[in-house]
């Protein structure tokens, strides 16, 4: 059997907290690659920020995912990335849900692709001050 094209691909991550990469060098041609991160505890969500980002424009991705708890082949996309701009912090949908990341690439140009660090948090809300009630006459909201 030849290698797979990216390190600890095809494996459940269930540590709270992690490296995923593809690998020293650049991604393969025609790899499509996953990594399962499995929250530790039913009330965790999981947050994901990447270090590194490099993948061939509109051609080569990675694609975040939620699958949920209750054990369903169903995936929501949360993230489709593409390019060379490090992504914004990724959080799964629901607390407790999975998260699947997945690099695809096609046939031609090969990037420096990936890095990123996973950990558990308690709560899924990326949102600061999430829930507050807003009693002023005016504000901005971001």
């Amino acid at each position: 059997a030849s290698p797979s094209p990216c390190v600890g691909e095809g494996v459940t991550l269930t540590a709270e907290s992690g490296e995923l990469t593809n690998g020293p060098g650049f991604y393969f041609n025609h790899a499509d690659c996953y990594w399962v991160i499995v929250p530790s505890a039913g009330a965790h969500a999981i947050r994901l920020q990447f270090t590194a980002f490099d993948m061939e424009d509109g051609y080569d991705y990675v694609r975040i995912s939620s699958k949920s708890v209750d054990g369903g082949d169903t995936l929501t996309t949360i993230a489709f990335l593409t390019g060379s701009t490090i992504p914004a912090t990724v959080y799964s949908v629901f607390g407790g849900d999975s998260m699947v990341v997945k690099l695809f690439s096609d046939s031609n140009t090969n990037r420096a692709g990936f890095a990123a660090h996973y950990e558990m948090v308690a709560s899924p809300s990326p949102c600061v001050d999430e829930g507050v009630t807003l009693g002023a006459e005016s504000g901005e909201l971001t």
